[in-house]
């Protein structure tokens, strides 16, 4: 199907609604991105960290998706794994060391897992 065919589709009205609900779409993206990073910056983990954007990714997925705590392992690291082109273990792995720097460093008040830490930062937001 062509752009041409697509207009015939959709009144001009529907378009434009389609449009906005796009750019609404990318503007709450934006504001939920810039949220989890204030987050994380008072907790500590810096944006050179390589969980950084893992653990980003996987608080958007947890808070958008609605997954439970439980279903990080199985279900939420896969899709950040596939969209940053590793596997499941190294995103794993990344979290938990940009955790395990923060905590060390003072910034957690306690030592959380990588499924804790997550679904707290996604309850929050």
């Amino acid at each position: 199907m062509n752009l041409n065919e697509v207009y015939l589709l959709f009144s001009e009205d529907s378009l434009d609604y389609l449009k906005e609900e796009y750019i609404n779409e990318i503007i709450n993206r934006k504001i939920l991105d810039v949220r989890i990073s204030m987050l994380l910056d008072e907790y500590g983990i810096q944006s050179n960290y390589c969980g950084y954007e893992y653990l980003k990714e996987s608080i958007i997925t947890v808070k958008e998706n609605s997954f439970s705590a439980n279903a990080i392992t199985k279900q939420v690291y896969p899709l950040v794994a596939k969209k940053y082109d590793t596997n499941n273990s190294c995103v794993e792995h990344a979290i938990r060391h940009a955790l395990k720097i923060s905590y060390s460093k003072g910034f957690m008040d306690m030592k959380y897992t990588n499924c804790q830490f997550i679904y707290k930062i996604a309850k929050i937001i």
